[in-house]
Order: C-alpha cells, then sequence, then structure tokens
C-alpha cells in the first residue's frame, strides 16, 4: 500500500500544466500595444497568438538550460490546425524567447 502511495505522490507532480509558471503573461516584441500582431498571451497550457490558439503539451525541460522547455503545440486559426514543435525559455531582464523551426523572437513582459 506505502508503494502505491508513493507511486501516486509521484505521478501527481508529474502533472504539472504545460505552460505554467515564468511563461505565464501577456508579451510582446514591440510596444506592448493591446493592438500589436506580435503580441501573444501564455495561460497554463494555451498560448494566444495573433488570430490562432495554441495548446502546449508533453513538457520535455532542455538539460543544461535552466528555464528552458520544449513543448508540442497544438494551433488552430483562420480555419487552419497544425501541430508543431515550439521551445519557451526565460531570458535577461523579464524576457520570454520562442524558437520554431526556423526562427527564434524575443519577448519583453508586457504585464
Amino acid at each position: 500500500m506505502g508503494r502505491v502511495l508513493a507511486l501516486s505522490a509521484v505521478l501527481g507532480a508529474l502533472a504539472v500544466p504545460a505552460g505554467a509558471g515564468a511563461y505565464d503573461g501577456v508579451w510582446d516584441l514591440e510596444t506592448c500595444s493591446p493592438m500589436n500582431v506580435s503580441r501573444i498571451t501564455v495561460a497554463g497550457d494555451m498560448i494566444a497568438l495573433y488570430e490562432s490558439q495554441c495548446r502546449l503539451s508533453g513538457p520535455v525541460a532542455v538539460r543544461d538550460m535552466a528555464g528552458a522547455t520544449l513543448y508540442e503545440m497544438s494551433c488552430e486559426g483562420e480555419g487552419e490546425v497544425w501541430r508543431r514543435r515550439i521551445l519557451l525559455m526565460t531570458g535577461f531582464g523579464d524576457t520570454l524567447i520562442r524558437a520554431e523551426e526556423g526562427f527564434a523572437l524575443t519577448y519583453r513582459r508586457c504585464r
């Protein structure tokens, strides 16, 4: 019985929302204006981009890169559905680094 409880505690600790914590917030590349198309919002396991919503799943901490997590991202917007991988990482001065295949962007926290 003790082993079952210990295993349950370990499995419960692993069930943390994908985007929880340091990445949550409103981020922008430029002026933090609510109308900027570069503005993103991360809340729990969801990320809202310009005219699309994505669910983050399967978080994997990147070895030897504190604050970096790789996710599977399932998105829909403008009548389309797509999947890709995304890396989120906290940076210097309260910034968020977003990297996907072919590009990387550095956002600053708006609020």
